[in-house]
């Protein structure tokens, strides 16, 4: 719930912004649909309860996200971005037969600066925070994970092929671990998914 409300306040906020105003002169607005693709280790341990014996196996996650960006002047740009929570990852295996299936949703507030190696050949330098929440399909035992706030840096270039559209690829490191737990009683990491994110998109202006 309290991840919900955070995320509508942000929506709201975003419209109001967009709303509030106009793209002018060395103004610029605009969304890009990416991909936030994740090669995940998962160097988690083997947990053993009453319900099963559990051992994490190494997974790719590729989640959807859409980002809203806004430069009000030259080499400031602000960006929010929202991803995930509709593909479920297998993320252990289980003597049990439960998939331990795991999807990451969430949202992120940033800052970056923009600058053009040419008029055509763009790249942002930036960071921001990251508020995301963890949830499981098949073991309604477990707690639904909490919602974490985790800091994050990201570079990326971009191709601006014509006056209202491009495509970029970007590199997003988070500067703390992202991890879903165990219950309450029994606070062990089951999943960990890395730090270091690819996020290939496409940007549409306006």
């Amino acid at each position: 719930m309290q991840f919900k409300a955070m995320l509508t306040s942000s929506l709201l906020m975003l419209t109001l912004s967009f709303g509030a105003v106009s793209a002018g002169a060395g103004e610029t607005l605009g969304i890009s649909p990416f991909l936030d693709i994740r090669s995940n280790s998962n160097d988690t341990k083997a947990v053993t309860s009453a319900f099963d014996t559990s051992t994490p196996k190494s997974f790719t996650s590729v989640l959807l996200g859409l980002r809203f960006f806004y430069e009000p002047r030259r080499h400031i740009m602000f960006d929010v971005d929202l991803f995930g929570g509709g593909t479920y990852f297998r993320t252990r295996t289980s003597t049990s037969g439960s998939t331990y299936e795991t999807t990451l949703k969430g949202a992120a507030f940033g800052a970056a600066y923009a600058g053009r190696f040419s008029e055509k050949l763009l790249f942002r330098l930036g960071g921001g925070f990251s508020a995301l929440s963890g949830k499981w399909r098949d073991v309604p035992q477990l707690r639904k994970p909490v919602t974490t706030i985790n800091p994050y840096v990201r570079a990326g270039i971009e191709y601006k092929a014509k006056n209202r559209f491009g495509v970029s690829l970007a590199l997003k490191y988070d500067l703390k671990k992202i991890e879903i737990k165990d219950r309450e009683a029994m606070p062990n990491t089951l999943v960990e998914f890395s730090q270091l994110a690819i996020q290939p998109a496409i940007t549409i202006y306006f």
